[in-house]
């Protein structure tokens, strides 16, 4: 098959591929990706990638997509972001990954769709690789209200499926906005609540109630107001079981953390408990308004953003992947991030164990992320 006709902007590499796409999308730019894992004993696009291809087709007018034959070449052409008129769309996720995968590749493309996207996606809902689906759940349409969409994104999880062979359901309602309002996020506040749910499919209900307990355990040495319940199911395809738990703080921060049976590891139903809870100290212990797991999201549309002010978050520590993130921002669409160490160090203490732990963490030093956004519009609709 021939090259379509046009220029592309040619980048190297299967790294950050829905993110590639998501930018390509927003921004109308030929994309051409190329040397996708060409090195691999499995070179090309996963499942996965080729899935989330299939999804983005959906939900757009005239995307047009070449590949070659071994996969490692991949040229895109975006068309214009229809969300399917309003109708709603079903997709098959390949189960080699979560939903979740899908739903943060699209969330920032139908944002700035024709009509509103409702959303069905089948396949796995939690699995050991992805952020769990009642994360996801809680988190972005909190997070997504910072920037000033108030509808909020609707999420239901019709039937729970683990991995590896999913057989969950999830329907989920984006709404579209005009543009991205620069959000302010810099105090995360004190910690109030935690809530969290503890599941287990087509396993006994006690491994649910195990889980519970642990957790339970491990909280109560902090604080009082913990409230986690329990989903047992028989539905999906594969047994498993774990859990997923959220911290409010006083400012309305949410922190997250997740676990999940491992069978590699033989996890017992209390190990999975314990690394979900500590798992969630740890992320309250570095601080920031985010959490390490959506702090990719966070950034994204911070560059997305308006760029009448600018737009600042606050972080206990960058990832690696929020490195590459910022990076991949600034090569296709000029927004330079700038990164300011906070004057409050959340491990300033005077007791000698907490002062050990600091000369520990030394790198981790809670740091502020602001840009000024590019200032993205929603052209496919014309009236909002």
């Amino acid at each position: 098959m021939k090259s379509m006709e046009g220029e592309f902007r040619v980048l190297r590499g299967s790294a950050y591929f829905r993110y590639k796409l998501a930018l390509a999308t927003l921004t109308g730019t030929k994309l051409k990706l190329t040397d996708v894992r060409s090195d691999d004993i499995n070179p090309g696009l996963t499942e996965s990638e080729a899935s989330f291809l299939q999804l983005i087709q959906k939900i757009t007018d005239g995307t047009m997509v070449n590949i070659n034959r071994t996969g490692t070449r991949v040229e895109y052409m975006p068309g214009a972001i229809s969300n399917h008129n309003g109708a709603e769309v079903v997709h098959e996720c390949h189960p080699s990954r979560s939903v979740v995968y899908y739903l943060e590749g699209v969330l920032p493309i139908a944002l700035f769709g024709k009509e509103p996207l409702e959303l069905e996606l089948a396949g796995v809902t939690n699995d050991s690789l992805d952020v769990s689906i009642d994360s996801f759940k809680v988190v972005v349409p909190t997070l997504l209200k910072q920037f000033g969409v108030e509808e909020g994104v609707v999420i239901e999880i019709v039937q729970r499926g683990l991995e590896p062979l999913g057989g969950g359901r999830v329907r989920v309602k984006i709404p579209t906005v005009k543009t991205l309002e620069a959000a302010s996020m810099t105090e995360e506040g004190k910690v109030k609540r935690i809530r969290g749910v503890a599941y287990a499919c087509k396993t006994s209900p006690q491994l649910c109630n195990r889980i519970f307990e642990t957790m339970r355990g491990v909280f109560i040495d902090y604080i009082p107001d913990v409230w986690i319940h329990t989903d047992h199911s028989k539905a999906g395809l594969s047994p498993g079981y774990g859990c997923s738990v959220v911290a409010e703080t006083t400012t309305g921060t949410l922190l997250s953390a997740d676990s999940f049976f491992s069978k590699a590891q033989e996890s017992t139903p209390e190990n999975v408990g314990k690394e979900c809870a500590l798992r969630l100290l740890d992320e309250t212990l570095f601080g920031g308004c985010v959490d390490s797991s959506f702090q990719p999201i966070a950034i994204f549309l911070m560059s997305l953003s308006s760029n009448n002010h600018v737009a600042s978050l606050k972080v206990g520590r960058v990832t690696k992947y929020s490195v590459g993130l910022l990076r991949l921002i600034y090569e296709m669409l000029k927004v330079k991030f700038e990164v300011k160490e906070c004057e409050d160090n959340v491990y300033e203490s005077d007791s000698e164990e907490e002062g050990e732990m600091k000369d520990d963490q030394a790198e981790t030093v809670p740091v502020i992320l602001s840009c000024v956004g590019w200032n993205t519009n929603n052209i496919a609709r014309a009236a909002l």
